[in-house]
């Protein structure tokens, strides 16, 4: 006789909430919990066609929609570009909903969408992208560029009320490389370049009136609207730290105006969202597992 493990319930329950999300969105459904490392774009990309593979093998009509929860602390900018590049090459729409945070790249991630679902408990972040240290370890690339600036900023003022900077400028020069910080530059103008190409091409695709309702939207709008979110959501000096968590208030305020539905003032959308989220952080975090895809076609432990 056949008993079921733990494990079994367990999935047999995310399974039927996966299925749940699918016919509300008559959408695919993948779960991202995981920093944007380097080969979570191949490994997105191997889901999505197992997916529809899946889906062929059983001579089911494919989907052009999907639904992607996520959950990153960031990561790789380059590697979010390769993930949005993936979806669009197999989905007309991409839907994201946000249960708890998306921090640096997963914001520009987030960004890419057609349209983003939050409630008052979830977070975007500022637009910072990481980039490895010296030891491996990831870094945020705008509090890198701050404190070379705030430290040529002291020696400057230094040079100029007189006083000997010799040391403050010795750790200047064995500490910040022309290259990283060329490097650093580049990366966060990708980053605000990405979300400028993507949002009028896929967020404001439908924004054909200006909220007045007295003009037609032209493109030229859409662009400026989506770098004004750029620059806002990429102004360190505003947000201060790499974790500052940004929320649907402030996203939606008038002036960075971007649509968010909230997801809480559906009530069974609600309770789908919390109880599929939820269960799945769960089990995740007691079996130790740090970064998993989840969705039409199960669980896929990453690390």
């Amino acid at each position: 006789m056949f008993q079921a493990t733990v494990d079994d319930v367990i999935n047999n329950f995310l399974n039927e909430r996966v299925n749940q999300l699918t016919n509300r969105f008559d959408a695919d459904v993948i779960a991202i919990i995981s920093p944007m490392f380097d080969g979570l774009d191949v490994k997105i990309r191997q889901y999505i066609e197992d997916i529809i593979d899946l889906r062929e093998g059983k001579s089911i009509p494919h989907k052009k929609n999907l639904l992607v929860i996520l959950e990153t602390t960031g990561g790789s900018v380059e590697v979010v570009e390769r993930i949005v590049n993936t979806f669009r090459n197999h989905y007309d729409k991409v839907e994201f909903i946000v249960p708890s945070y998306a921090y640096s790249a997963g914001t520009v991630l987030v960004l890419s969408g057609d349209e983003i679902y939050m409630d008052n408990f979830s977070v975007l972040g500022p637009i910072d992208p990481q980039i490895r240290n010296k030891d491996g370890d990831w870094m945020p690339a705008t509090g890198y560029l701050h404190e070379y600036n705030r430290l040529l900023e002291t020696i400057n003022r230094m040079n100029d009320a007189g006083q000997n900077a010799a040391a403050e400028i010795n750790y200047l020069i064995s500490s910040f490389s022309p290259e990283k910080l060329a490097f650093i530059e580049q990366h966060i103008q990708f980053s605000k370049n990405l979300i400028v190409d993507w949002l009028p091409v896929y967020k404001f695709k439908d924004w054909d009136i200006t909220e007045s309702g007295n003009n037609d939207v032209t493109n030229d709008l859409r662009n400026e609207r989506a770098l004004k979110i750029a620059t806002i959501l990429g102004d360190v000096n505003r947000w201060h730290m790499h974790g500052r968590g940004i929320g649907i208030k402030e996203l939606t305020s008038e002036e960075i105006k971007l649509k968010i539905i909230n997801f809480a003032d559906n009530k069974e959308l609600n309770t789908e969202v919390r109880m599929y989220y939820d269960v799945l952080k769960d089990y995740i975090t007691k079996t130790a597992v740090h970064s998993v895809l989840h969705g039409t076609i199960g669980l896929n432990r990453l690390i």
